[in-house]
């Protein structure tokens, strides 16, 4: 499976997956599923958890982990490659 990087953000900052705050949704870890992705900056590679918050008719999926103290980074699945 492959991630692209949507966003990095100091934790608490607002940011909206599919129009649903992340930080204001509890989330489940999917069980033994991981992300390898990079930073898009200085390509470190990390492996981060993939999540889901069910809301309301859907449940959003995500990776997240932290880059660096409170600041956190998002990816979601790249759809576009085979």
């Amino acid at each position: 499976m492959s991630w692209k990087f949507l966003r990095a953000v100091t934790e608490g900052e607002p940011l909206e997956i599919e129009g649903v705050n992340v930080w204001d949704q509890v989330w489940r870890p999917v069980p033994d599923t991981w992300a390898e992705i990079s930073d898009p900056i200085y390509g470190q590679r990390y492996r981060f958890q993939v999540w889901e918050m069910p809301e309301a008719s859907l449940t959003i999926r995500f990776a997240a982990g932290e880059f660096s103290g409170g600041t956190w980074g998002f990816y979601l699945e790249d759809r576009t490659s085979p």
